[in-house]
């Protein structure tokens, strides 16, 4: 690793995962001395040593893919039992010829669902480890969100935070 932080650590590499949104590379690993899966950025480790091989890479590799398949980017809690997901229920306006939105939805919806309320308005909804990891895609959605709705009141509270405050930079208000 590098950095003043500079450490060894004792993983078992399991999988790349490419962040879609900022392009960085991680590692999913179990750390063994931890006992957990982790995701570690590629760009910051320096060195790799070989040792030995792991007879139960399929059973490890199982877990982290459990572990991680409700991940909406690379934040997951320390174990799964630790903390119930997020469910974030969003509902989008979409104007006449602007069914490029809907295939939008479809496509980037990763485990979450789509399904058509009326004519004009959709219903997106997914259940996360991290519901605040949606951030920066949900603000591609401004002057369409009809209504955003989150289990989690931290993240409710921040995403109206964050509107308002972008309203006031703008000179307007909500």
């Amino acid at each position: 690793m590098g950095s003043s932080k500079d450490r060894a650590l004792i993983v078992l590499p399991l999988k790349i995962y490419i962040g879609t949104q900022t392009g960085r590379s991680y590692l999913l690993a179990y750390n063994y001395p931890q006992k957990e899966t982790r995701f570690y950025r590629l760009d910051r480790i320096r060195d790799i040593y070989d040792l030995n091989e792991e007879k139960k890479y399929e059973k490890y590799l199982s877990l982290a893919e459990e572990k991680v398949k409700n991940c909406w980017g690379v934040s997951h809690p320390e174990t799964s039992e630790d903390k119930e997901l997020d469910r974030i229920e969003l509902i989008i306006h979409v104007g006449e010829r602007e069914e490029y939105i809907i295939r939008r939805l479809e496509r980037e919806k990763r485990g979450g669902r789509v399904e058509r309320i009326d004519d004009s308005n959709f219903r997106f909804t997914i259940e996360v480890t991290d519901a605040r990891e949606l951030f920066p895609w949900l603000r591609t959605f401004i002057g369409r969100i009809v209504r955003f709705r989150c289990s989690n009141p931290a993240v409710t509270k921040r995403f109206f935070d964050d509107i308002r405050e972008m309203a006031e930079d703008y000179g307007g208000s909500i």
